[in-house]
């Protein structure tokens, strides 16, 4: 006899478990086992690792306690990162994994937190939140059904997230529009997705198009960070496709160069920029892409 489906909801830095909680409670099937750790709220502001061992540990002991129950993943914002972690590092458990659900969670790196470590120096947690992940994420993301979802209060994140750092390949992505970063586990609408994508999940197929291409070769420019979609209308079009997709590029006024990607519709699709060290890759980068 099988036993029961287990859930795991990990929150962010600097918060309790509290909003986690009421997530799991609207969404949890009743026959599920929910699991809600509480991390020492100091400590999510301190190292990656130590936090990283702690929800690797309880979800250890808790597979081990339910030998033949799958499992579904719920994480908000650190609490992604964080999965996508232990994930990386028990690739075993994918056997067992249904689906994985990022809220507000920077994969590809926080801005935010590069702003506050440019340099890498190890200033807190801002280091490690600053590292693009999109590698080890997608290694799961094409073997396991996952639901990325961003806020949008500017147009082009959530306050504190851009939309840019949540995206990931072969996903359901949805934006929730008017919802702050903070607020986006408690949000109704938000809640409703995550339940109807659990008792539902289903594998979104790689695509391989122009515009898939041209975003994977501009996420290993060396450099690249997440931008802002807010600044995608200041940009001006420097190269159109035959099929209608553009390359578009802004300078901001302190000389910090963005590249845009938007689809036929004239959409966003990719927002990122480079510092002053590495601008001459991404001038050589855009030139190979025009022959894309």
């Amino acid at each position: 006899m099988s036993q029961s489906p287990i859930l795991f909801f990990q929150h962010g830095m600097g918060e309790s478990n509290q909003n986690m909680q009421i997530l799991a409670g609207r969404v949890a099937p009743e026959n599920a086992y929910v699991v809600v750790p509480n991390l020492n709220l100091l400590t999510t502001f301190l190292n990656l690792d130590p936090l990283i061992e702690v929800v690797e540990r309880s979800a250890s002991e808790t597979l081990n306690d339910f030998p033949q129950s799958t499992f579904s993943v719920v994480g908000f914002s650190m609490g992604g990162i964080l999965w996508v972690e232990v994930l990386s590092r028990n690739p075993s458990w994918l056997e067992r994994l249904d689906a994985l659900v990022l809220i507000g969670s920077p994969i590809k790196g926080a801005s935010l937190a590069r702003t506050v470590d440019p340099f890498g120096w190890g200033i807190g947690i801002a280091q490690e939140l600053g590292r693009n992940r999109q590698y080890l994420a997608e290694k799961i993301t094409q073997k396991i059904p996952t639901l990325v979802i961003a806020g949008s209060v500017n147009g082009g994140g959530d306050g504190v997230i851009p939309i840019e750092s949540t995206r990931l390949n072969s996903t359901h992505f949805f934006t929730r529009n008017n919802v702050k970063h903070q607020d986006l586990p408690i949000d109704l609408i938000i809640g409703e997705k995550v339940k109807s994508f659990l008792l539902h999940p289903y594998l979104i197929p790689s695509e391989n198009s122009r515009i898939t291409r041209l975003i994977d070769h501009f996420e290993h420019v060396e450099g690249m960070t997440p931008a802002d979609e807010r600044d995608f209308p200041r940009a001006t079009i420097s190269h159109t496709f035959s099929d209608g997709i553009t390359l578009r590029e802004w300078v901001n006024p302190v000389g910090v160069r963005h590249i845009f990607i938007a689809d036929v519709t004239g959409k966003c699709q990719f927002s990122g920029f480079t510092g002053w060290v590495h601008n001459k890759a991404l001038k050589r980068a855009i030139l190979v892409a025009q022959n894309f």
